[in-house]
């Protein structure tokens, strides 16, 4: 997925990448960041940052991900 991520959110991700890279196997590291991107960009899609998120959009961010996986 790509997605214009403001500077903020390009930085929160390159420093979860590097974390990542300590704490986690070679195959499992790149599917977190991969979801961790997906996530992001939603969030921006819709106006919010990380500092503004709440459980309301997480639950809304859940649905349409369930919402993606019923229509396979």
């Amino acid at each position: 997925m790509s997605c214009g991520l403001g500077r903020k959110s390009v930085r929160a991700l390159k420093l979860f990448e590097e974390d990542l890279a300590v704490r986690f196997a070679p195959l499992t590291a790149p599917n977190y960041l991969r979801f961790a991107r997906r996530l992001l960009c939603w969030l921006e899609a819709r106006g919010l940052t990380l500092g503004e998120v709440r459980p309301a959009a997480i639950h809304a961010y859940q649905n349409e991900l369930l919402v993606g996986r019923k229509d396979d």
